[in-house]
């Protein structure tokens, strides 16, 4: 016990230093610095490599080794550089912020709230999803993220204290719906990532072309509360961060056998075009696809 409370302490304090670090550097080295993180990890210490390229086999059956291992590499360093901006973007100023950052149908929203109907925000875990949610509510929306707790107490409350910084309400996956439906009621944003892996509790789902289990945590909200889904990206192009927002269209789920699968189905389609595109800022790093049992 006493070893474990010393590792954590640590590793608060590894992680403390480096907020303060990565704050200060200027965004030229950092993104050097990153680079050169994403390649020596790539190479020496290949966190999940195996999984990304058995992902990529998966989902791109057709493409040659070269090509799939080619993408690998280019996703170690695309989250080598989000992960270096997570700290130095939350702490940043409006103007620096939004210097890098740009948002397109930023109105679409905003009309919606308007209407007095709150948003179910969707997203996957492609381009840099912390940008998003907190462009949106640097922006002066009401946004509540369902996160997931980091197994270390001591890393959750820095990361946790980074997401807080400029207004978004986060809340874990285990914690009463109440709130988050009386939020939605009071025409809040409610923030979700949901494509990881769902096990038994999630529905069926094809995602490349295979079966897989998806929460159907944004298709329920949605369906039960009358609220619209607006599906969300943020890639990094040319170096700058592009929000892009689009409204699903959940009518004909309305009068299908099964609305929920079907919403869940269409926003999975949605994304994975997207993904096609620009498959290295993907996050193949998770486990998407586990044997069925």
């Amino acid at each position: 016990m006493r070893r474990y409370r010393v590792r954590e302490r640590l590793k608060y304090l590894l992680v403390v230093w480096l907020r303060s670090f990565l704050c200060k550097v200027p965004e030229v080295r950092r993104n050097k610095i990153s680079a050169a993180i994403g390649k020596m990890l790539y190479f020496w210490l290949p966190v999940r490599k195996k999984t990304i390229l058995e992902n990529l086999k998966i989902a791109f059956p057709h493409r040659k080794e070269y090509w799939r291992r080619k993408i690998c590499f280019r996703c170690y360093l695309h989250f080598a550089k989000i992960s270096f901006d997570f700290f130095p973007f939350y702490f940043a100023d409006n103007k620096s912020f939004f210097r890098r950052v740009s948002i397109k149908n930023f109105r679409l929203v905003e009309d919606l709230i308007k209407r007095g109907s709150g948003v179910v925000l969707t997203t996957f875990h492609f381009g840099n999803w912390e940008v998003l949610g907190d462009a949106l509510a640097r922006s002066g929306f009401d946004v509540v993220a369902i996160a997931r707790r980091q197994k270390s107490e001591g890393f959750d409350s820095i990361v946790t204290q980074a997401r807080t910084t400029n207004g978004i309400k986060v809340v874990s996956m285990n914690d009463n719906m109440t709130g988050i439906t009386r939020h939605l009621q009071r025409g809040g944003i409610l923030f979700i990532v949901p494509d990881q892996y769902a096990g038994k509790r999630g529905i069926d789902i094809t995602f490349f072309g295979r079966k897989t289990k998806a929460f159907r945590g944004p298709a329920t909200f949605s369906l039960r509360l009358g609220c619209p889904i607006v599906l969300a990206c943020c890639n990094l192009v040319n170096g700058e961060y592009c929000v892009n927002l689009e409204l699903l269209k959940t009518d004909s789920a309305l009068e299908s056998d099964d609305p929920i699968g079907e919403v869940t189905q269409s926003y999975f389609d949605y994304f994975e075009a997207k993904i096609r595109s620009v498959p290295e800022q993907y996050f193949w790093f998770h486990r998407r696809w586990k044997k069925r049992r």
